[in-house]
């Protein structure tokens, strides 16, 4: 058996910094959009985040889940059938 990593080896997600909260910017860059769209998106509730002080940070895990949530196109995860937009009725004529 090898030995148990020892705690300053740290995590893989410490080592390779996957774990580490992103910021505004850096959550912009990786959803190629602007930092003012991330803004919005955690001051509507759609990204979740956290409040350092002034700052907002973004968990990795988090930002993977909102894009999981964001795909489409494909079968929906939750197993419920696609809504469509049902056309308004017309009388014949």
């Amino acid at each position: 058996m090898s030995p148990a990593p020892s705690e300053a080896d740290g995590t893989q997600a410490e080592r390779d910094g996957s774990g580490r909260l992103l910021t505004v910017r850096e959550a912009a860059q990786r959803l190629a959009v602007s930092a003012f769209t991330v803004y919005g998106l955690c001051d509507r509730g759609e990204l979740p985040h956290v409040r350092i002080s002034n700052a907002i940070r973004i968990a990795p895990t988090d930002m993977a889940a909102f894009l999981a949530g964001q795909r489409s196109g494909g079968a929906d995860p939750s197993g419920r059938p696609e809504r469509t937009q049902e056309r308004p009725w017309r009388p014949a004529g």
